[in-house]
């Protein structure tokens, strides 16, 4: 992959990060916002970029968490705190979410 290519592959993913809602801003189907986030851990985990892998492990810890999938939720956390470096990561929450993925990944 050249890095045109992986920069445009970048952006993209980062754009995805927005929230689990369709294009329109409407609410998307549980079933749908796990396999977006599944996808964005498999695209982040190819470029092997830490700042996406932490934020795609939020998206699907986030997204297991609620359909009840409890053994990914813990996995996914688990990746998130350990990649998490608060003099790095804090300003994601400014792009992602507007909440520290690290406070996330630790919060009960």
């Amino acid at each position: 992959m050249t890095l045109r290519q992986r920069s445009a592959e970048s952006s993209a993913t980062t754009s995805s990060f927005s929230g689990q809602c369709g294009g329109d801003g409407t609410p998307v189907s549980p079933e749908r916002a796990l396999s977006q986030a599944k996808e964005l851990v498999e695209v982040a985990e190819r470029l092997a970029d830490q700042d996406l892998m932490l934020e795609a492990y939020h998206s699907r810890w986030a997204t297991s968490h609620v359909s009840g999938i409890n053994s990914v939720t813990l996995t996914d956390t688990e990746r998130g705190i350990a990649l998490y470096d608060p003099d790095r990561h804090h300003t994601h929450a400014y792009h992602y979410g507007g909440h520290d993925t690290g406070v996330s990944a630790r919060a009960p």
